[in-house]
């Protein structure tokens, strides 16, 4: 239970002994409730006042944001390291092609934070593509990698919004298009995110096929 805690007088009613223990706590996250459960806290047992240590509150962070996490169905820090691996990415050059705050990336993967509904679309896109193109993505250098990720966004309403003929005809590799686009088209689909530093829509450069 977060190591050695010695009791000592309640600060609230002056009365009771604040002692470690372990028990439910609900958090606010977002305007939602999230009820934990197991959680180290420091309890009085007279007046039933909590409050936390430093490093108990690092853990409830932590359980906090796992608990939005799974609630919203969002991707899980394993997975966001498993993308970084799979496209051999810095969380710089993650958080480059995302346009998104230094050190966001290392907050998700160390589950301390959770990315937005519109970021975690972006992964989710950019994890389909790692795992069922990997041979196209291959063909990259690092940096044409990283542009044609940022521009990807302005791409994908291609794949939805039009025939997979077209978006072929607009220079999406077959192969990349036929992974992507759902089997039936949905309208309705949309992703918001920050446009990356130096992205330019309309310019991605494929590489030749082989």
């Amino acid at each position: 239970m977060g190591g050695e805690h010695r009791p000592y007088t309640c600060r609230d009613c002056g009365e009771g002994m604040v002692r470690a223990t372990q028990g439910p706590y609900t958090v606010r996250a977002e305007d939602e409730e999230y009820l934990l459960h197991a959680i180290d806290q420091l309890r009085c047992d007279r007046c039933g006042a909590i409050s936390f240590t430093l490093d108990q509150l690092d853990e409830l962070d932590y359980r906090a944001a796992c608990a939005v996490r799974t609630a919203r169905n969002l991707v899980p820090a394993a997975e966001i390291r498993e993308l970084r691996r799979m496209l051999d990415l810095t969380q710089a050059e993650l958080e480059r092609i995302l346009g998104v705050a230094d050190k966001s990336v290392a907050r998700w993967e160390a589950g301390v934070v959770h990315q937005n509904k519109g970021i975690d679309g972006l992964l989710r896109m950019y994890l389909s593509l790692a795992r069922k193109a990997p041979d196209f993505l291959a063909g990259f250098t690092k940096e044409q990698l990283i542009t044609f990720l940022q521009q990807l966004p302005e791409i994908i309403p291609t794949f939805i919004n039009d025939s997979h003929q077209e978006a072929v005809g607009r220079g999406v590799p077959a192969e990349v298009s036929s992974q992507l686009a759902p089997k039936q088209a949905k309208r309705s689909y949309s992703v918001s995110t920050k446009q990356a530093p130096g992205m330019v829509a309309g310019n991605v450069s494929f590489p030749s096929a082989a």
